[in-house]
């Protein structure tokens, strides 16, 4: 089975047929996993007649687990979720084997309601009676106990919870049919003293659960037709829920001075569903007895020799042998599908051999090219970046085919790339490698740690649920043109949330309107650099759940633009950037969307600020406009050809980016002020700054914007803007022409006195004296102040022969007026540090003096 496993299942073995004669209908709760569970939340919940009427519209529910659906509702969901995840771990298990936990299925009218139908998902082997049965029962009730138990330890039902004193819980699952107890109290002896602590799975809740939902039918049955299949049923579940409560894993955590574990807290944990999966198919294998069809109260083994030994609870139950599911079996209704087209495995003898799946029919071998990831490497950081090699693969398949057969297998190659030819020759894909499904595929399906959840839809109350979705999607860069085969890609991207197909060849629009009806959950979608048509040639359908559009580098018209906005009533993230088709004169449409509260339109090489206020007009609700990358040199208060002002189009603009322009006047900066909403601005690398100081930029332009909040991602407090507006003051207090704000300044501060010019340039020279009393040297030296004090202690090791090491060096500021000279500590540090002048004075010292013969004392 590939990693589409269930869809697989579900689409390519479905079998639907008519129920045209008497046979009774049957229950299968299994087909809930086919059931949308998208209206099924709290938000429908309204009186007990309307839980009735959402319970029996479900599929395949018997009348007991219609009373549990009323009386827990929220727990559906998970059941169905459940039961998904227990026949994906069938398969799993099953998928070497000649039954691979596959069937045709029927539909049939449910009998809750009528006019519904539903699908009768494994029902045939569920009602089998054989080892298949066993394990399948086994399975499904083990995944009702685990999923629901997870959902307790969550805390996402309000029924239960995790276990906060798991000494005192005991595993108990009795079978009263079989008037036995099994009771196991988990007592691990510990290697340390240790503590319960956390929080453990409490299996209690979903245990009983369990049975209501699973055996009270049974047993009702057993009652009436005394028919042992019913106890069998019992049996087997009890089995299921056996391999979790009896396998509880004692988790502890070490505590202790550097990890010696002197005490230990430990909770109780499950095993991973994929154990239990593992341990009930060693049952199916080594402990599966065959009982007898006679039974009064428990059940008995069918060998006479063995009767009298009881069934233990990690035996499974059958009544039937197995057929050998060769051969496809429609005649009978029991839905075999056979092992015909099945690959198998010609280097071995064990499951999944050609010896056991080909059933004495042969098999045809076939040579295939596969593009595998090869020569990985780790880049820093932190991803890793692999090549893709050809890799020449043998496989061989089952062979009696027939033309249904053939066109199943058709089927099959379409959902796995591979070509329905059985040559030696290399096969080619059925789905081109322009299409959005192949490289979905390519990337998302076949990758090993892809969950295989993936493929699943419905929502489950389980905090892990988002995990078993396909939410963000990305491929870029893979020459997508088409959708390819949209029947089978629309389940794979029913739950995408965020699509990013920038830098392919999409230019049809029917192929946007096919993605936005695949999607519903849709809420961004990236479409740049894609040669889009201009004029739109498709009815794009109306998307309600699309917040953010990206459109980079398409140059689509506005008119164009405003048509898609139409469609999309509550966008509110546009972004337009590297369109230089809008920096030219057009007619504007008056207003292309008025949901959009952010607009990017960045390296647009736009230069006139009024084509950027006609842009912005067409977008009247916008917060957060970004116009980095731009030539704009100005910001003008009033456009001279129209007359609209600044003012009245960015009265809600709050934020604004003006990085890498080419603002070149303090005017346009005082402009800015007439956005009256405008809190946030970033406006770096601007011609107009180039020559001032950081600091005195800062206090520039936040004294010339009085509601300004935030600078550059700085926020501004209080003590910063007075300061700020303080130096604005002093700043132009000599000038002639000064900001129309100056007056406003000073009316708050007072006017203050004019900054005194100070050059505060570092020195890079300075003529210094070295001297070195042991070796009678004392030179005048020019120092470059930008090297470090290792530097200097280098230059003075060549001349004094004291080596670094033992060297120490003492730095005398004779303007100071201080006898005493200071030891550099620190090799490091820059000289230019120690604001040394001309005159200043460096010791040399040996670190072998004795401290009497040092001439030197340190400060």
């Amino acid at each position: 089975m590939n990693p589409q496993g269930f869809l697989f299942f579900v689409w390519l073995y479905a079998f639907v047929e008519s129920n045209d004669d008497n046979i009774p209908h049957p229950y299968n709760w299994l087909s809930l996993a086919l059931s949308s569970m998208a209206k099924y939340d709290e938000t429908a919940i309204q009186s007990k007649d309307h839980l009735r009427l959402l319970c029996q519209r479900l599929s395949g529910l018997n009348p007991k687990q219609m009373e549990l659906c009323e009386s827990y509702p929220m727990l559906v969901p998970a059941i169905a979720m459940n039961a998904r995840e227990s026949i994906y771990e069938c398969q799993l298990q099953f998928k070497n084997e000649r039954w691979n936990c596959s069937e045709r299925f029927k539909l049939y009218p449910n009998a809750s309601t009528h006019g519904l139908t539903f699908q009768d998902l494994l029902g045939n082997t569920f009602r089998a009676s054989n080892r298949e049965s066993a394990f399948l029962t086994a399975i499904t009730s083990a995944g009702i106990v685990h999923g629901i138990t997870r959902l307790c330890s969550y805390g996402n039902i309000s029924e239960c919870s995790c276990n906060a004193q798991p000494a005192a819980q005991r595993y108990t699952d009795t079978n009263t049919i079989q008037e036995l107890t099994y009771e196991t109290v988990h007592k691990i002896p510990p290697k340390s003293p240790f503590t319960w602590g956390g929080c453990s799975d409490d299996t209690t809740f979903a245990t009983q659960f369990s049975r209501q939902f699973l055996d009270a039918f049974e047993r009702e049955k057993f009652r009436e037709t005394a028919d042992a299949k019913h106890l069998v049923t019992i049996h087997n579940n009890f089995v299921g829920r056996e391999a979790i409560t009896q396998n509880m894993r004692r988790h502890c955590r070490c505590h202790g001075v550097s990890g010696s574990c002197e005490l230990q807290t430990c909770w109780l944990q499950m095993p991973k569903f994929s154990e239990v999966g593992e341990m009930l198919k060693q049952r199916y294998n080594h402990f599966a007895v065959q009982v007898s069809k006679r039974a009064k109260k428990r059940l008995r083994r069918k060998e006479k020799s063995e009767r009298r030994i009881p069934l233990r609870g990690n035996e499974m139950a059958y009544l039937y042998r197995s057929p050998n599911y060769c051969d496809r079996d429609d005649s009978t209704g029991k839905g075999i599908i056979g092992t015909e087209n099945r690959e198998c495995n010609n280097t071995s003898y064990g499951p999944g051999s050609c010896d056991l799946l080909c059933c004495g029919r042969g098999y045809n071998t076939r040579n295939e090219v596969k593009e595998v990831r090869c020569h990985c490497k780790f880049v820093w950081c932190c991803y890793v970046k692999c090549k893709e090699c050809r890799e020449h693969v043998q496989t061989w398949l089952n062979t009696a085919m027939t033309l249904e057969d053939m066109e199943v297998l058709r089927l099959d190659d379409s959902r796995s790339n591979r070509n329905d030819s059985t040559s030696s020759t290399e096969t080619e894909s059925s789905e081109t490698d322009d299409t959005l499904f192949y490289h979905m595929q390519k990337k998302y399906l076949e990758e090993p740690e892809v969950d295989p959840f993936i493929n699943f839809f419905g929502t489950s109350p389980c905090k892990l649920a988002c995990e078993r979705h396909l939410e963000l999607m990305v491929l870029n860069k893979k020459g997508i043109s088409s959708i390819g085969d949209e029947l089978l890609l629309g389940p794979f991207v029913a739950t995408v949330i965020d699509l990013d197909l920038a830098y392919n060849e999409i230019d049809d629009w029917n192929v946007v309107a096919s993605l936005l009806n695949s999607m519903p959950l849709l809420k961004r979608l990236n479409l740049s650099h894609n040669p889009l048509q201009k004029q739109i040639n498709a009815d794009l359908p109306h998307c309600s759940h699309i917040k953010s559009l990206l459109l980079n580098g398409t140059n689509l018209p506005l008119q164009s633009l405003a048509f898609i906005c139409k469609k999309l009533p509550n966008l509110q993230e546009l972004d337009l950037n590297e369109n230089d088709s809008y920096a030219k004169y057009d007619p504007f449409p008056d207003v292309i969307s008025g949901t959009v509260t952010q607009l990017q339109l960045n390296a647009c090489y736009f230069q006139d600020w009024n084509v950027v206020l006609h842009i912005i007009k067409a977008f009247p609700g916008v917060e957060r406009l970004y116009l980095s990358e731009n030539k704009i040199s100005k910001v003008e208060p009033v456009c001279p050809v129209t007359g609209i002002s600044t003012t009245d189009i960015t009265s809600k603009i709050k934020f604004l980016s003006l990085h890498n322009c080419s603002i070149n006047n303090w005017d346009s900066i005082e402009n800015l002020d007439l956005m009256t909403r405008l809190e946030e601005i970033k406006i770096l690398n601007n011609p107009l700054f180039e020559q001032l100081p950081d600091e005195e930029k800062y206090h520039l332009i936040v004294g010339r914007l009085p509601k300004l909040k935030i600078l550059n991602g700085s926020p501004i407090t209080d003590t910063q803007r007075e300061d700020s507006e303080r130096f604005f003051i002093r700043f132009y207090q000599g000038h002639e022409g000064k900001p129309a704000i100056w007056s406003k300044l000073v009316s708050i501060h007072g006017n203050l006195e004019q900054l005194v010019k100070v050059d505060f340039t570092p020195r890079k020279w300075a003529l210094v004296i070295l001297r070195c009393d042991e070796k009678g040297i004392c030179i005048r030296l020019k120092v470059r102040l930008t090297k470090t004090v290792m530097d200097l202690m280098k230059f003075a090791s060549k001349l004094t022969e004291i080596s670094v090491p033992l060297m120490r060096i003492f730095y005398h500021d004779t303007h100071v007026g201080s006898y005493r000279p200071t030891e550099l500590r620190f090799p490091g540090q820059a000289l230019q540090y120690l604001r040394i002048e001309d005159g200043d004075e460096f010791f040399i010292q040996s670190k072998i003096l004795p401290p009497e013969k040092s001439m030197i004392r340190s400060q």
